[in-house]
């Protein structure tokens, strides 16, 4: 049986930019849990958040939120707002779900080995980072994993490639280039001109 995270939080009754502008120099982290009524507004503590959270993933991460030191079930971190220059959170959205719920997610791509093609002087070029699939969140991976030892020079990986868990459906198109092993960039060779005799 898959574990999750505990996610524990506050309820947060000071709303506006303002207060959470107090609340970010404390270095608490503001947040709304999105459910099927109004969202509800939640402080968390950010090293606490920075602890559990996988930062390529925000959008496939499961987590069990605690709101004042209670079960409040199963969440998905569906989006990190981030300070451009610092990367650190400014504000987290959470939405609950159950494990049978069908659910649109970003999942990251991790490709591992190193590809003969890089090994003979050619570039790897990543051109998606993410697939989006739809799955029950109790069946969401932490990633999509390829190995491209064998990838060589003009080779391409698409995202039919990637094997994914039961339950999960690829929503990108099957031949959507996730990564590709171009040529080697040669510098132009310099013609050298013979001196003219005289």
């Amino acid at each position: 049986m898959t574990t999750y995270p505990t996610l524990s939080c506050a309820l947060r009754t000071d709303i506006g930019s303002n207060a959470s502008r107090k609340l970010r120099h404390k270095g608490l982290l503001p947040g709304s849990v999105f459910c099927h009524g109004a969202p509800i507004s939640i402080v968390l503590d950010r090293h606490h958040f920075a602890g559990i959270e996988h930062l390529s993933s925000s959008g496939s991460q499961l987590v069990n939120l605690s709101i004042d030191g209670k079960d409040s079930g199963l969440v998905l971190v569906k989006a990190v707002q981030r300070d451009t220059f610092k990367r650190i959170p400014l504000h987290v959205d959470l939405q609950r779900v159950s494990l049978q719920e069908q659910l649109h997610v970003t999942v990251s791509v991790v490709l591992e080995g190193e590809a003969i093609g890089v090994l003979e002087g050619g570039m790897l070029e990543i051109t998606m980072h993410a697939l989006h699939l739809q799955c029950a969140a109790g069946v969401v991976p932490d990633n999509l994993t390829y190995d491209i030892s064998a990838m060589k020079i003009g080779d391409t990986l698409d995202a039919s490639a990637f094997t994914l868990p039961d339950g999960c459906t690829l929503l990108d198109r099957p031949e959507e280039c996730v990564a590709l092993i171009r040529q080697p960039i040669r510098s132009a060779a310099v013609v050298e001109t013979p001196a003219a005799t005289e």
